[in-house]
C-alpha cells in the first residue's frame, strides 16, 4: 500500500469524517478535560523526530503531578 502523503489522498481512501467524529475536537481543552488531567495518576508523552520514528514515554506520580489549564500543559522534569 502507497504512504499517505497529505489530506487529499486520506480522504480519497477513508472519505471525510463523520460527524461524531468531528464534534470531538477542541480547540483548547474545556473544563471537563482540565479536571480530568488533574486527577490522573498517569501519562503518556509521545514524540516523532523528522523521519517519523516515534518513541513514547510513561510519567507518573501522585494525582495533580500535571497542572492543566485551557491552553497548556506542564509536567515536571
Amino acid at each position: 500500500m502507497a504512504e499517505v502523503r497529505d489530506l487529499a489522498h486520506l480522504r480519497r481512501l477513508y472519505g471525510a469524517p463523520g460527524g461524531r467524529s468531528v464534534d470531538k475536537v477542541l480547540p483548547a481543552l474545556d473544563p471537563h478535560c482540565v479536571r480530568f488531567i488533574a486527577l490522573s495518576p498517569f501519562l503518556l508523552i509521545a514524540t516523532a523526530d523528522a523521519a517519523g520514528a516515534a518513541d513514547v514515554s510513561p510519567r507518573g506520580d501522585a494525582p495533580g503531578f500535571v497542572a492543566a489549564t485551557p491552553d497548556e500543559l506542564l509536567l515536571p522534569d
